[in-house]
């Protein structure tokens, strides 16, 4: 079992990792990014295509704390809040990507020694064909973030590069406006943990 870890501000530790700091960084770029004549770009490689799912509108920044609860939380705030962005900058491409599963050492790295050494000689064998090699990955990201195709819009792809059909949920949210609910929630928060806006 994961436990919850809160930094200093009280955010949950991995969704300011997977989400507000990415958005942070992203936000503080696009003054100076949307000057670029040259397609300017946002890639965030975490879950995005398709893998959006529901979230607990009264506890975004999840105080109820499960592990299943901020992968979902990451990947859906992630892909609403590019989609708030979009309107004040819309000459940037944003790019949600899922890289599939790439075979790194994070299956094996901050396990017990057994643990480590059937992810590495069992699980990892057997899951190679399903996996994508770093360097592949690599060029993938390379491809989203410099391609024509990933101009001027929000994508939500795959690790094939490919926009699947949004999850009926996603599209409740942009119906109902919620990328700017989220977006607020977000900039409140940076307001609060350095009081400017």
């Amino acid at each position: 079992m994961i436990k919850k870890t809160e930094t200093a501000e009280g955010l949950e530790q991995l969704l300011c990792v997977r989400y507000y700091s990415r958005l942070r960084f992203a936000e503080n770029l696009l003054p100076l990014l949307s000057k670029s004549k040259n397609s300017p770009r946002i890639v965030s490689v975490l879950a995005g295509g398709g893998r959006e799912g529901k979230l607990d509108e009264s506890d975004l920044e999840l105080k109820n704390y499960s592990i299943l609860k901020n992968a979902r939380h990451s990947s859906t705030m992630t892909t609403l809040a590019f989609e708030a962005l979009r309107k004040q900058y819309p000459n940037v491409g944003f790019v949600h990507a899922f890289p599939g599963i790439v075979k790194t050492n994070l299956f094996t790295s901050g396990f017990s020694a057994p643990v480590a050494f059937a992810m590495k000689w069992v699980v990892m064998p057997l899951s190679t064909p399903f996996t994508t090699p770093v360097e592949e990955a690599g060029q993938r990201q390379l491809f989203h973030a410099t391609s024509s195709r990933y101009a001027q819009g929000v994508y939500s792809i795959d690790w094939n590069g490919e926009e699947p059909p949004a999850p009926k949920v996603l599209t409740e949210y942009r119906e109902r406006g919620l990328a700017d609910t989220v977006w607020k929630h977000t900039t409140d928060w940076y307001q609060k943990i350095t009081g400017k806006a």
